[in-house]
């Protein structure tokens, strides 16, 4: 081992150097058994304490993005409270809503 990078191998787990150059001990990812708890043990760790677990893992995507612009919009509070009432009514956030708009208008 060099410059303090541990070698892992899946039955010997070497010690590496953290970011103040102490020794530590590298661990296995424990079995979480609620959201609260994973998240309070990933506060607490670094994922570089672990990343001999990590495998890469190849992403596809079912279609290409095709977001190419975002629009800003100033409306008062009125017509905002107006747009998120009409949105909640029929189960869609306001930006949602107002975007459905707007490409019905434009196929007309």
């Amino acid at each position: 081992m060099s410059n303090g990078e541990g070698f892992i191998n899946r039955k010997i787990v070497y010690s590496t150097y953290n970011k103040n150059m102490e020794v530590r001990e590298m661990g296995n990812i424990p079995v979480f058994t609620s959201i609260e708890e994973e998240a309070e043990f990933w506060d607490t760790h670094d994922t570089e304490e672990f990343a001999y677990e990590f495998e890469p893992v190849e992403v596809k995507f079912a279609r290409p993005l095709k977001h190419k612009w975002i629009l800003t919009i100033e409306l008062d509070e009125e017509t905002l409270n107006q747009v998120k009432k009409l949105a909640e009514g029929v189960g869609k956030e306001p930006d949602v809503l107002i975007r459905t708009w707007i490409l019905e208008h434009l196929k007309r």
